[in-house]
Parts: structure tokens; sequence; C-alpha cells
């Protein structure tokens, strides 16, 4: 099964609109690999325009959508842009209770065309989204440094 197939059979119907999404608007996949033949069914997909790059990974059955924008000097999770965007600040740690099953979808519920759209749009247009990404980031990050003082 090829990689394209493989996504279409086993991603959530949002990731699979994602790339679609993201080839209509203009974005260009300059790496794919991963699939059935691969440990886990890993996945790694990268698109790229203008100054901005999309990965959508798949590992071990989870699902993430990360942007890096070449302004900015890291990555930001598609969920974390969400929640920026909107000034949510409502993100919590949870840790995984074992027993449950893991989320497929790292980045909480959103619809992930729907926020490429509107943050890819937001980040060009408000000189202040990217200290809004960097606040959230470093929000988070302090949380898990409470709980984990080991943690970056």
């Amino acid at each position: 099964m090829d990689l394209d197939a493989f996504i279409a059979t086993h991603g959530p119907r949002t990731v699979v609109e994602a790339i679609e999404w993201l080839e209509a608007n203009g974005f260009h996949r300059t790496r794919a690999i991963g699939g059935a033949d691969t440990s886990f069914g890993n996945v790694s997909v990268t698109y790229v325009r203008d100054a901005t790059t999309v990965l959508m990974v798949r590992d071990r059955g989870q699902w993430s959508c990360d942007l890096r924008f070449d302004d900015i000097d890291q990555p930001f999770d598609l969920g974390l842009i969400a929640a920026a965007r909107r000034g949510d600040v409502s993100w919590t740690y949870r840790p995984h209770v074992e027993g449950e099953p893991m989320a497929i979808l790292l980045t909480g519920d959103i619809d992930w065309p729907a926020e490429l759209d509107a943050g890819l749009a937001w980040v060009a247009a408000d000189r202040s989204a990217p200290g809004a990404l960097i606040a959230e980031r470093e929000r988070r990050s302090e949380q898990l440094r409470a709980r984990f003082p080991w943690a970056p």
C-alpha cells in the first residue's frame, strides 16, 4: 500500500482533509516517508509554501501537526496555535492513565483544515501572533516543569 493510500485508510478524517487543504492552497509536499511497511505504521509528511513548513506525523498511532515559520525559530503544534489565536489558556497537562486508550490526535479536538486556514491567516496578519505563540508555549512549558523539574 502506498503512503497516500495508507493515510487515506488509517488517518483520521481531519488529517486527510488537512492534506487536501494544504495541496489545494499552494503547499507542496517536499518529503513523505512511512506507511504500512514501517514500524508502528509511522508516517512523516512535510509540506512547504513560501516561509511556512507543515509537518504531519503519525507516531505509534498518534497524529500531530507542527508548523514552522521562517521568521520564528521554533515549530508550533497546531493545537497550540489554535489556543493562542483564540486566547484560550485552558490547556493543562493531563498524564495518560494506564489502561485508557491513547489520544489519536495530539492536537486536541480541533478541525485541522479549518485551523490551518485560520491559524495561517492569523500569523500572516497579526504582528502580535509570534509573541502570543511563544507565550503560550512558555505557559505550557511552565506547567510541565512544575510537574517534571528536569523538563526543558
